[in-house]
């Protein structure tokens, strides 16, 4: 594969009751999410919980536009599909409209909120504009906050990094093996990694972390057999 390109400047409701009936218990509170704090007070530095976030709401918006393009593809709109093959003659390097697509997402909610960070990307764009002729929605999540450690709250920008591969897989996709298909996005800092994101599109689960605190969106495994 070619070398990558590094992009700079990159209420709750209680139930009914009447004096004929009992209060019922009222449900469990649902898990607290916590919203995504206001940017670091110093510019030049980020709170990798916030970064992450933001990270994880990108990957959610790549899949969104990995399966309409497939669904477009399936309908045979979405023009010419496959663009080139980066190394000649290699099948396994194909280019497809969709990786330009993904990436495209993914650094349209992320360059906003965190324009000067350090970006690697997997293919050679820049624009944050949609691809030429390619038509798809972008309506991402809203970013919640992701616990991390407190050394990891106020890391200086220049020293984290987000490295992009939109379309982990484009072989796979481009023969239909959709299951191996996965979007990623991982940062460091000082070179090491520390947090991440792995999206599969076409299993509907992001699954994410950071060094040092919890890993979410893993299936849990399945119970021991009851013995017989």
């Amino acid at each position: 594969r070619p070398p990558r390109r590094v992009l700079s400047n990159p209420a709750r409701i209680h139930p009914k009751h009447t004096a004929a009936t009992a209060p019922q218990p009222s449900a469990p509170p649902a898990p607290r999410r916590d919203p995504v704090p206001a940017m670091s007070s110093s510019p030049r530095t980020v709170d990798l919980g916030h970064l992450l976030g933001v990270c994880v709401a990108a990957a959610h918006a790549a899949c969104e536009t990995i399966t309409q393009l497939n669904a477009a593809r399936r309908s045979g709109t979405a023009g010419a599909f496959v663009l080139e093959d980066k190394e000649a003659d290699d099948p396994k390097s194909a280019l497809t409209i969709v990786d330009l697509a993904a990436q495209n997402t993914i650094l349209r909610v992320l360059k906003p909120a965190f324009p000067d960070i350090p970006i690697v990307a997997e293919e050679d764009q820049t624009e944050e504009a949609p691809p030429a002729g390619v038509e798809y929605a972008f309506s991402p999540p809203a970013p919640e906050y992701v616990p991390v450690p407190e050394a990891l709250r106020a890391l200086p920008l220049h020293e984290c990094c987000v490295f992009i591969d939109p379309l982990d897989g484009t072989k796979e996709f481009v023969d239909n093996h959709l299951h191996n298909v996965m979007s990623l996005i991982g940062i460091s800092h000082l070179g090491v990694p520390v947090a991440g994101v792995i999206a599969a599109p076409f299993r509907s689960r992001v699954v994410y972390g950071a060094v040092g605190g919890a890993v979410s969106g893993l299936i849990p495994p399945p119970p021991p057999p009851t013995p017989s």
